[in-house]
């Protein structure tokens, strides 16, 4: 009973009490999900916004025998197999380590967004898709996310990618807290539903300019 009290207190702190409710509702089979079709890194952001200890942080890409240290977590649980098969498709997982030890990572997918709301949109030679980005618990609190943001951003570019896209749940108050202060900028505001995994709607309810 304690725990499940602070897990109601969590998400009443952290604004994401619908997005608890949504979770419930698709354990029992229905999935409604309305979410933010965006462009990121297209707002002139650059390093020198976080220039202090600059040298204590590390970016790069991981490989297999990382697995294991990044897949495994109290809050996500077991996803060292799923990342592995993630890295066998070509997706890359690119991370910043704090005074070494990796401690924020996000995944990049390059041929095709992985995610049932994008309706299997095929990326461009020049496009990228950014999801799946987590910080380890004990790194919170350093502006890593947005920082490891920026510096893919950076990266993906030297390899040829300059149009970089994500998707976030509209009731996830902090993720689309965080893509605002990326100025990441909302081109589809979508609705996805999904009942007992038998029938499926994706719409659009809304176009934003660009």
């Amino acid at each position: 009973m304690t725990g499940m009290v602070q897990k109601i207190r969590d998400r009443i702190e952290h604004g994401t009490v619908l997005l608890g409710i949504q979770n419930g509702l698709e354990s029992i089979g229905i999935n409604i999900r309305p979410y933010y079709w965006m462009r990121e890194g297209s707002a002139g952001h650059t390093l020198l916004e976080f220039e202090n200890d600059s040298g204590k942080y590390e970016c790069q890409f991981l490989g297999q025998e990382q697995m294991d240290s990044v897949g495994m977590t109290e809050e996500r649980g077991d996803n060292v197999e799923l990342y592995r098969t993630w890295l066998k498709e070509g997706k890359k997982c690119l991370a910043i380590s704090y005074r070494g030890l990796i401690a924020a990572y996000n995944w990049v997918a390059f041929d095709e967004v992985p995610h049932p709301w994008a309706n299997g949109y095929r990326l461009k030679y020049n496009e990228a898709y950014l999801f799946h980005m987590y910080t380890m618990k004990e790194s919170r609190g350093k502006r890593l996310a947005p920082r490891l943001r920026v510096e893919s951003y950076r990266i993906l570019r030297a390899m040829g990618r300059d149009t970089f896209y994500s998707l976030t749940s509209a009731f996830n108050r902090p993720a689309v807290h965080f893509k605002r202060r990326l100025r990441a900028k909302p081109l589809k505001l979508g609705l996805y539903i999904q009942l007992f995994k038998r029938f499926t709607w994706n719409w659009t309810l809304r176009e934003y300019k660009d």
